[in-house]
């Protein structure tokens, strides 16, 4: 099952696509939090740590695999009772397209690799949630870079909608089900 939560900065999105991860888990399998962020900044530091000591605090067991680029990797390590949690799409579109190589892949090559990446996920777990930000409420800059990045994400974003099973939009804390039906 493929799960997608999309909602602005601190909407919810990641606690509430954690607990639908935590009620799919079965006895069998792990909870896995795929983490795509890149500490670079004191305040990104922060926020990594915040979501470590939630995940702490909750009765479920998280197995935390860092993996900011390259997720069909990551599917390697998991088996097919495993609940993915994948956090998040706009990080890991960024560490994709804005390489420390100064490389930068066609957009055609970074949706068709990432697109892939999901297959693999889904194809070696039981269920996979993944997060995104939804930035397109803001006016889109004429930054051609810029421009671009909006445009994968797009991209990417209705390509996953379609695919999952299930799609939810988070507005302050408020889930909306935009697609399929949600666990109670």
């Amino acid at each position: 099952m493929l799960i997608f939560v999309c909602g602005g900065v601190r909407s919810g999105k990641s606690s509430f696509g954690e607990q639908m991860a935590e009620q799919l888990q079965t006895d069998s399998g792990r909870l896995i939090y795929l983490a795509t962020a890149v500490t670079t900044d004191e305040e990104m530091q922060q926020r990594v740590k915040k979501h470590q000591q939630d995940r702490c605090a909750k009765q479920k067991q998280w197995e935390t695999l860092e993996w900011s680029m390259q997720l069909e990797e990551a599917a390697k390590h998991l088996t097919t009772d495993d609940v993915v949690f994948l956090d998040c799409v706009t990080t890991w579109l960024s560490n994709e397209m804005f390489q420390e190589s100064g490389e930068m892949p066609s957009e055609k090559a970074l949706k068709s690799k990432m697109i892939c990446a999901v297959h693999a996920l889904e194809a070696a777990a039981k269920h996979v949630v993944i997060v995104s930000n939804d930035i397109f409420h803001e006016p889109v800059s004429f930054h051609p870079q810029l421009f671009r990045y909006v445009k994968v994400l797009g991209e990417l974003h209705q390509y996953i909608v379609l695919k999952a099973d299930t799609a939810v939009r988070m507005e302050c804390g408020n889930h909306v089900v935009m697609k399929g039906g949600i666990l109670n």
